[in-house]
């Protein structure tokens, strides 16, 4: 996907609460004031409930899709980085990351709350 496709599903999320959650845990909440699309990362600036701006920084997802009643998801899921084939799939499920990430063969699912 292409960063205009990024920016415009950022921009119907702007100014509208929302949740970010792994695995169906929430590990976010809070006002989406602003994001930035830079290098390799969207960067998230959430206002909590104390008026406090916090930044999230997610790195670009293999895949994104936008539902207007549910949000949107990040997919950082290995089939969707090698389009799901066998052998390239036994490649990289045999390669351990250095460092834990939460990220890491999961989704992340941004839902507005109202």
């Amino acid at each position: 996907m292409n960063i205009q496709t990024y920016d415009k599903i950022f921009q119907q999320l702007l100014q509208s609460k929302i949740a970010i959650k792994i695995n169906n845990r929430v590990i976010k909440t809070g006002k989406l004031k602003l994001f930035v699309i830079k290098q390799y990362f969207i960067r998230l600036h959430l206002e909590n409930d104390k008026n406090i701006i916090k930044v999230l920084e997610l790195p670009y997802p293999f895949n994104i899709n936008y539902n207007k009643e549910r949000g949107c998801t990040l997919n950082y899921r290995l089939t969707s980085l090698c389009n799901n084939q066998p052998d390239t799939m036994t490649i990289l499920k045999n390669i351990k990351p250095a460092l834990p990430n939460k990220m890491y063969d999961n989704e992340v699912e941004i839902v507005s709350i109202t």
